[in-house]
């Protein structure tokens, strides 16, 4: 783990890059510029799942460089921020991960992390492991898509084909109970929301009911 200091630098660059977002909204250009920008990546996670598949991991490893994350990130807070669309379509987009705070983590964040997991374990995965990150990556990003094609700032070609791991697939990786509710950061496209912000807020409702029933009550 880094100490606070060494992470200083890209805190402060995240919060100069939100600052002028703040003072200046993207336009409509810069938005569809920046969907495009997660269509690429979509299409080059395409293209590392049949990589994955034959074990090439050095070209793997050049079709998702340790740039694409990064690049990734910047389009997506674009879009979080963009005038452009509506505020559910920015809030199931979401911040970076690691730096939602109190914001929600969108399909940004899902795409982020599954991809730092790859590249942190890659030569060391098996292929399975491998594809299973790709296609958290791959939901994310299509997520984000689907919601450039219903603004009507991406064709309906950036579709693509929605092919994801089978559930027999899941199954070998995934605990049955968080594949059953959702709840493996495995984002589902349900008009804008997920399976797994829906488990999360379950799990938290539950949690907060429990710590109600073990408070004491003023008569006692």
């Amino acid at each position: 783990l880094r100490s606070q200091n060494e992470l200083a630098p890209a805190r402060k660059s995240l919060e100069t890059e939100w600052r002028a977002l703040r003072r200046r909204r993207p336009s409509a250009e810069e938005t569809i510029d920046a969907f495009r920008v997660v269509w690429r990546l979509r299409d080059a996670i395409d293209e590392a799942s049949a990589l994955a598949e034959a074990q090439r991991w050095d070209e793997l490893g050049a079709v998702l460089p340790a740039s694409s994350t990064p690049l990734f990130e910047r389009a997506a807070t674009v879009l979080a921020t963009s005038a452009a669309l509506g505020p559910q379509e920015r809030a199931a987009i979401g911040w970076e991960w690691g730096a939602c705070g109190w914001r929600q983590c969108g399909a940004q964040a899902d795409v982020s992390q599954a991809l730092a997991k790859l590249r942190a374990n890659l030569g060391m995965i098996v292929p399975l492991e491998a594809l299973f990150y790709l296609d958290v990556a791959k939901r994310g990003a299509d997520e984000i898509i689907a919601i450039g094609v219903a603004s009507k700032m991406l064709p309906q070609s950036a579709v693509g084909s929605r092919r994801y791991l089978p559930v027999e697939s899941l199954e070998l990786i995934l605990p049955a109970e968080d594949l059953s509710s959702g709840d493996a950061n495995l984002p589902v496209i349900r008009g804008g929301a997920t399976e797994a912000e829906d488990a999360l807020d379950d799990y938290e409702a539950g949690i907060l009911w429990e710590l109600n029933q073990q408070q004491p009550s003023v008569a006692e």
